[in-house]
């Protein structure tokens, strides 16, 4: 496996850390995934060789609480009882060298990227796509938390972004809705951001894929992933994929279906693009991306990672960015679609009563809650319905 390449005057020892810290942080995965799985994550973990005595000290205190800001269940991570992996744990050894350097020299991790996808979407977003991005705001307080006590220098960025693109040339959506969707969804979020978490909403990026009717080298890549995972179709999660396509629209919903599986990999840059990143406003190369999802999001991180493998082995000269794929309790339903019973689209009275919402959408619910008063969520709720009713009432029209 490549590790993505560091500046050249840090040095790597071949040793794992040392046995105190990486059980500490063996803790904070336990939480999610088990103590094999675990120990297994981090069993080829660094440091720098230039760790010393004073280092090693300061790693045994500041690495376990950012492993738990980025890892820890606390922040909204599915359980193993979900019947999926919570945690992807492949390149969690490379993920934990690069925090453990990171410590030891800059303290930095601007470079760091949290990366959440979001479909195409014809209809305004129920109330509770808030909380789909609450597990990275969590990591983002706790880790601005560590910055005031000085461990942490720079905080990671959070990448929120919208496939209208993809979603306009695969299903043929109208990409003048698709752009005004948008436009309210990131406004919704981005209100959710300043008034809930102030201090870190400097951190969090909306922005969207770029038209793809214009690269044809991104389409190709697309296409090129699709046709590779189909190969791959006796593997149950793709062929899962498959029949999903099939059952929605035969030999064309089954390629499309694939693309989808494969934009996983490129929109967030998993894979190296041909012409820099897939999204718009957005230039830098992080070292380390995570990306959250709910539970339907777990299928689509094992055809990523089939994708990813096979880009390592192809492509030695090009390594892949080490990445996590984290699965989120939130989002169980797409929170860009409405559930069966009781879900609250944009623009209507918040009137929430577990009782009548969906049994797998009241975690989203449950969780949000967890963390802001059903009160204060309603008057915030509330008040964007009001600056936004003209917008939200000609969607609806």
């Amino acid at each position: 496996m490549q590790n993505n390449p560091e500046s050249s005057n840090v040095q790597k020892t071949r040793l794992d850390l040392p046995p105190r810290i990486k059980g500490k942080c063996v803790e904070v995965l336990k939480s999610s995934i088990s103590q094999k799985d675990a120990q297994k994550a981090l069993s080829n973990a660094q440091i720098p060789a230039s760790a010393d005595a004073k280092k090693i000290a300061e790693l045994f205190e500041t690495m376990p609480p950012i492993f738990s800001a980025f890892f820890s269940k606390d922040i909204g991570l599915a359980s193993r009882e979900s019947g999926v992996n919570p945690i992807d744990i492949q390149d969690m050894s490379d993920i934990a060298t690069k925090i453990a350097e990171r410590i030891c020299t800059t303290r930095d991790l601007s470079d760091f990227e949290i990366s959440i996808g979001l479909g195409g979407a014809l209809n305004v977003p129920n109330v509770r796509i808030a909380g789909y991005i609450l597990p990275a705001l969590k990591t983002l307080a706790a880790l601005n938390m560590l910055k005031e006590q000085g461990k942490v220098n720079e905080l990671p960025k959070v990448v929120i972004f919208k496939a209208n693109h993809l979603a306009n040339a695969i299903n043929g959506y109208d990409l003048a809705r698709l752009q005004k969707v948008t436009e309210i969804t990131f406004a919704y979020l981005n209100s959710f951001v300043e008034r809930f978490f102030p201090d870190i909403r400097h951190q969090v990026i909306f922005t969207q894929d770029k038209d793809a009717s214009k690269n044809p080298a991104f389409m190709d890549q697309l296409n090129n992933y699709a046709a590779f995972l189909k190969q791959h179709e006796d593997l149950p999660e793709i062929k899962n994929i498959v029949d999903m396509g099939q059952k929605h629209g035969g030999e064309k919903g089954e390629r499309d279906s694939l693309i989808y599986a494969a934009a996983h990999a490129v929109l967030p840059s998993l894979v190296p693009t041909r012409d820099g990143r897939a999204l718009e406003d957005i230039s830098s190369t992080p070292s380390v991306i995570i990306t959250h999802g709910g539970v339907p999001q777990a299928t689509f991180n094992q055809a990523v990672r089939i994708i990813i493998e096979e880009e390592r082995k192809q492509n030695v000269s090009a390594p892949v960015i080490p990445t996590v794929g984290l699965i989120t309790i939130a989002g169980k339903r797409p929170p860009y679609y409405t559930a069966r019973d009781g879900d609250i689209p944009l623009g209507t009275d918040f009137d929430y009563d577990p009782r009548q919402v969906d049994r797998a959408t009241r975690a989203d619910y449950e969780e949000l809650f967890a963390a802001i008063s059903p009160e204060e969520f309603s008057h915030f709720v509330h008040d964007f319905n009001t600056t936004w009713e003209v917008a939200l009432r000609q969607l609806s029209s």
